[in-house]
């Protein structure tokens, strides 16, 4: 089974290179025609960039206006933005370890049926502290099996 964290990174690296390269193309799209302009006008040719860079900066603060206004923020950055509540009175945070293949697991022991849920693998130190960040969380024990 192919890493799944691995393919998040890639295609978060590729949608990185799109806008970059979005953005180059934009500068230079619209840095082209101000060029003539700016000539006529006796202004210093250098204008014709940093107006582009401009208009760049407020296409990008008008979509991000647009997409808030009508509800397109990603559900789940608002969801990993807000922290979870269990109930520490019933429920232990730990991590379910395993001896033989190193698979760590992060959850809830029920303190008083010993039942274990599962929340997130943790695969990373990452994982770990968004585990502990998200279920406001700051020591865990490790239990082994």
């Amino acid at each position: 089974m192919p890493d799944q964290g691995n393919d998040e990174k890639f295609g978060l690296a590729a949608m990185n290179l799109v806008w970059l390269f979005f953005t180059l193309k934009f500068l230079v799209l619209v840095t082209l025609p101000l060029l003539p302009v700016m000539y006529f006008m006796k202004k210093p040719l250098w204008y014709a960039p940093l107006i582009a860079i401009i208009i760049y900066i407020l296409y990008r603060l008008i979509r991000l206006v647009v997409l808030l206004l009508i509800g397109k923020v990603s559900e789940t950055q608002e969801k990993d933005r807000t922290v979870t509540p269990y109930d520490p009175t019933t429920q232990l945070p730990v991590i379910r370890a395993s001896v033989c293949n190193r698979e760590k697991i992060a959850g809830f022991k029920d303190l008083k049926t010993g039942h274990f849920t599962e929340v997130k693998l943790i695969k990373t130190d990452a994982d770990l502290a968004e585990f502990k960040r998200k279920y406001a969380v700051s020591e865990i024990k490790e239990l082994y099996f």
